[in-house]
């Protein structure tokens, strides 16, 4: 069991991470200041986290009471700052800053926290652990993109709440039904994230009044 317990703890910090580099890359994009940067950064990468933590327990949420998930976005943050100084320098030229480097953090954020969601309660009914699941996947992409003065990709573009859903899915009925943990988390993040990708890559859109 400490396996696991390390696993997903290993599965949360790099999902923090992503998102807070789309975190940070959507503040350098609207000439945000660094401390604006290490905010939104941070704010994305355990806003999810928080909002999972607030509804499910009622204890105090874990990035305020384990700060090594803030260290990391802070750090990431302002490593990403960091390549956009050099880039702008003329001293390097880093896929990190461009837009693809976005969509594929943003992406591996959305993959990992949809099974962190859903894990909490998958032991629960299904409507419980999949609403989880989705709500800990978009909540910090949500305030990312409210703090940045925009409406929230999750209601508008391209497939998003709709991939963390069907993540969130395929982890509950496959954990119930006994398959392994790691194996079901592995397949579940990959599927949101490919979902994710390619809706971005083919423009695949739920459908809504023109």
């Amino acid at each position: 069991m400490e396996y696991l317990i390390n696993y997903l703890i290993i599965c949360e910090l790099v999902g923090t991470a992503a998102f807070a580099v789309s975190g940070a890359i959507k503040a350098i994009k609207n000439r945000y200041d660094i401390l604006g940067i290490i905010t939104i950064g941070t704010l994305t990468g355990v806003g999810g986290g928080i909002i999972r933590d607030e509804i499910i327990s009622d204890a105090t949420p874990t990035a305020f009471v384990d700060l090594k998930y803030v260290t990391i976005t802070i750090a990431t943050s302002i490593i990403v700052y960091l390549f956009y100084v050099l880039k702008n320098t003329r001293k390097i030229s880093w896929i990190i800053t461009n837009t693809k480097a976005y969509d594929i953090a943003d992406a591996i954020g959305l993959g990992i926290f949809t099974v962190m969601g859903t894990n909490v309660a998958v032991n629960g009914n299904a409507f419980t652990a999949v609403i989880m699941g989705m709500l800990t996947a978009v909540g910090g992409g949500i305030i990312r993109d409210v703090l940045c003065i925009q409406r929230p990709r999750v209601f508008m573009e391209e497939i998003y709440a709709t991939a963390a859903l069907a993540g969130s899915l395929t982890y509950y009925v496959l954990v119930n039904m006994g398959v392994n943990y790691i194996f079901v988390s592995i397949v579940s993040m990959t599927l949101v994230i490919g979902i994710r990708l390619f809706s971005i890559k083919w423009q695949w859109q739920l459908p809504r009044v023109n």
